[in-house]
């Protein structure tokens, strides 16, 4: 298969590098983009079923769900936005909560957005990035950001 990447120089954050995929899929043309995690967990056989979800409801978001197994709460980063979406993202993505506040201003501009079901595999690698220790931390946090992100 041939897959098409962009190798960032520097690291630009979460939010950058997702917004910097966002921008190839404007300058290209896309119909749908898809984010998912860097980490393996993420089973590409859901795609087809969320591709047709986000047609048939008329979505503009499209998020694989969340779920607890018994490694304990994982968070899903797997999404499938539309055209419209994709162009604003391309233009305004949040960089330090993305995952929350991205949905967050979704919302805000009146966009509709579902959850599905689905399945997540074990890490493939590395560790997440909020500890048990930080959980805490990032939660007050994540809370900050949304509300900014509300009165924005």
């Amino acid at each position: 298969n041939h897959f098409h990447y962009i190798d960032l120089p520097v690291n630009l954050g979460i939010g950058g590098a997702v917004q910097t995929g966002y921008k190839y899929a404007l300058d290209h043309g896309y119909d749908f983009a898809v984010q998912v995690d860097g980490d393996g967990q993420h089973d590409p056989r859901f795609l087809e079923e969320m591709l047709q979800v986000i047609q048939e409801k008329d979505l503009d978001m499209l998020i694989g769900s969340r779920f607890i197994n018994k490694e304990g709460f994982q968070s899903s980063g797997l999404r499938m936005i539309n055209k419209d979406v994709i162009a604003y993202f391309a233009k305004e993505y949040p960089r330090d909560y993305p995952e929350p506040e991205s949905i967050v201003a979704i919302l805000k501009r009146k966009k509709k957005v579902a959850e599905i079901p689905v399945i997540m595999r074990a890490r493939a690698g590395g560790v997440s990035s909020i500890s048990p220790l930080k959980s805490v931390y990032y939660m007050i946090k994540v809370t900050i950001a949304i509300l900014l992100e509300r009165i924005r």
